[in-house]
């Protein structure tokens, strides 16, 4: 038997909503592609990190922290860990 390992129970997702009205309000655009350039990735990551088939790095959610001023419980939360992203 495996020892549980705790971080492999939970998942990093993104407030959407929230990250956007951030990002919109702060750079004074109102699109996912202009986000993106303006947080310096590409538009299809920001994509798959929204729809939640990739999580950000650590470098990744420090570098938009900083970009969007923003602290980490209000673009990001901590979730259960779902099946298919333990076995990712």
């Amino acid at each position: 038997m495996r020892a549980k390992v705790p971080w492999r129970d939970v998942r990093l997702a993104i407030r959407k909503d929230e990250f956007r009205r951030i990002g919109y309000e702060r750079f004074g655009i109102t699109s996912d592609t202009a986000l993106a350039a303006c947080l310096g990735i590409h538009q299809p990551n920001l994509s798959r990190m929204f729809r939640g088939d990739v999580q950000a790095s650590g470098h990744m959610v420090a570098a938009i922290l900083t970009a969007l001023d923003a602290r980490f419980e209000d673009v990001f939360e901590v979730l259960p860990a779902t099946r298919e992203s333990v076995a990712a």
